[in-house]
């Protein structure tokens, strides 16, 4: 067991299997009694997304065959009535409704709106923004908000990055910055409101603060988080202090030597991108280094080997050809066996190829994971999917502009902003929310013969006025 309450599952191994086997044997319970029905119970979990949340919860009583209380499971930084039924509540005044991220873009568009028709941004515009850059603005002044509270830096600061003998454009800049950042919360005070990042870091301060209280000398485990907020770092290292508390790390490279995590974290090194760079930087607000972790897992596999030799930092790259012997040619091949590389032309047919291997491996009963960054591929591979009737679990949502109804209002617009055009209308009619007052067979059926009778090798009018002539 680690001596200071501090594991890590391999990226190689299946996180929440591994971590409900270590639980159910003991090893993240330091010495806790597995006796009687209600210890498992007594457990309390806590995880980084609901998501997690239900898949542990599962596994845990697929293994206990469903006769046994589960642990109480928990999400960071949670306190819904659903996941504190039975804990006394702490002491504090209530919190005011966070404010929504629509109604923060919507005031912060107006407040920029403002700025960008006032005489002082003359020299930042050559023309002030249209509504819609006036959002994105809004959008990116709110993302600036959520990191400067998450943290904990006050907007002040920003005054320190701009030196007087810049151009005076950058002086106006951070002079706005300022005045909204001081009227955003202003703005929520009178409203009876909060921001929902500075809520949550409460609610994180608050939970360390009373851990020892709420949780005495049972086991509390925290897995699965980086720790790259602050308040969610703080969280960890008042876990890890507890007599049974535990912080088990995600794909934690424990094979990484001390100088190599100081690498990670040196100054002017270009590593924030580097995987293990959050992990690393967790450590070091801990105030712990990497041999005060224990591996949960076995042995890495050859694939996760070359992996972590695949992103060793630039400074280590020349070694690549001597860690390549060092693996050998049967393990290397064994490592990337079943591993392919889909040179696609187009977006479309690298979602249709992807679409067939994933269907091909549902047929042989296997379970299939598609991780993309790139949302709109995601979606196109969803469709190709749907066509084969296999439904996705697409965890990032459906944005509102492509929902059926988003698509519905975006062919109405796009009708009435070309004036009934011959490719809007009939995409229009062909769309399966439309009516008319009609059953959708009549309709499809007089879509036909507009298509056919009117605008096939005929030009008409812009219109209603243009197709009745």
């Amino acid at each position: 067991m680690s001596r200071r309450g501090l594991h890590t599952i391999g990226s190689h191994a299946d996180f929440l299997a591994e971590l409900a086997a270590a639980v159910l044997d003991g090893r993240l319970l330091n010495g806790w009694e597995r006796t009687g029905p209600f210890w498992l119970a007594d457990v309390t979990i806590i995880l980084p997304t609901k998501r997690a949340q239900l898949r542990l919860a599962e596994i845990f009583a697929q293994r206990l065959g469903g006769a046994a209380l589960l642990p109480d499971i928990r999400t960071l930084g949670g306190e819904s009535a659903e996941e504190e039924p039975f804990l006394p509540p702490a002491e504090h005044p209530p919190e005011p409704h966070a404010a929504s991220a629509l109604e923060r873009r919507l005031v912060l568009a107006r407040l920029i709106g403002a700025f960008a028709h006032s005489s002082d941004a003359a020299e930042i515009f050559s023309a002030p923004p249209n509504p819609a850059e006036m959002l994105w603005l809004a959008d990116s002044l709110g993302a600036l908000i959520d990191d400067l509270e998450i943290e904990g830096i006050s907007h002040r600061a920003l005054r320190e990055l701009v030196p007087e003998e810049l151009a005076a454009n950058w002086q106006q800049i951070i002079t706005f910055l300022e005045v909204v950042l001081s009227a955003w919360p202003k703005i929520l005070k009178e409203r009876g409101k909060g921001d929902a990042a500075l809520l949550r870091n409460a609610r994180l301060n608050r939970q360390a603060a009373t851990l020892k209280l709420v949780y005495g000398d049972r086991p509390v485990i925290a897995a699965g988080s980086t720790g790259s907020i602050p308040a969610t770092a703080k969280l960890l290292g008042a876990i890890s202090k507890l007599k049974r508390g535990m912080v088990v790390l995600p794909g934690l490279d424990i094979s990484l030597t001390a100088e190599q995590h100081d690498a990670l974290l040196a100054e002017g090194a270009n590593t924030h991108g580097h995987p293990q760079y959050g992990l690393a930087r967790l450590l070091r607000r801990l105030g712990l280094g990497i041999a005060d972790v224990e591996e949960l897992t076995p042995e890495p596999s050859p694939r996760a080997t070359i992996v972590r030799a695949a992103l060793a930092l630039a400074d280590e790259t020349p070694h690549w050809p001597a860690i390549r012997a060092k693996i050998g040619d049967a393990a290397f091949d064994a490592a990337l066996a079943g591993v392919t590389i889909l040179a696609a032309p187009n977006a479309d047919l690298e979602a249709r190829a992807i679409a067939l291997a994933a269907r091909h491996a549902v047929g042989e009963g296997q379970s299939v994971g598609i991780v993309t960054p790139d949302q709109n591929l995601g979606r196109r591979i969803a469709a190709e999917l749907n066509r084969f009737g296999i439904a996705t679990d697409d965890p990032a949502g459906t944005p509102l502009y492509q929902s059926a109804i988003g698509r519905l209002a975006r062919l109405v617009l796009a009708a009435g902003e070309s004036r009934l055009a011959a490719v809007d209308l009939m995409a229009l009619l062909r769309n399966g929310a439309v009516t008319l007052g009609l059953e959708r067979g009549e309709l499809a059926r007089r879509a036909e013969l507009v298509e056919f009778k009117l605008l096939r090798g005929q030009f008409p009018a812009a219109g209603i006025a243009g197709l009745r002539d």
